[in-house]
């Protein structure tokens, strides 16, 4: 889930049992209001508004500070570059 401030964007992999791994291909995922505010809480916790939280099962399984924008643009078709663009404009006013 990449967050943006009070907005996440959301992919999902498919998990791969007998490879016991997630499949490379990333595709939409519609989440839950509960897990968009675990993801938002969590970033906030560790002092981030901007960065991705993997979550399985509506759990924190790790975070990172960055967004990768391409991945994310060419599964979502959404410019999420643009959300951080205007998120950080907004602060600096």
């Amino acid at each position: 889930v990449a967050v943006v401030g009070e907005k996440t964007f959301a992919v999902k992999r498919k998990w791969d049992k007998n490879r016991f791994e997630h499949q490379k291909k990333k595709r939409p995922a519609a989440i839950s209001e509960t897990e968009s505010k675990i993801a938002i809480s969590a970033l906030k916790n560790i002092g981030l508004d901007i960065g991705i939280v993997k979550l399985i099962e509506g759990k924190v399984v790790g975070m990172r500070p960055y967004i990768d924008f391409i991945e994310f643009e060419k599964v979502l078709g959404k410019n999420v570059a643009l959300t951080v663009a205007e998120y950080c404009e907004a602060w600096l006013k």
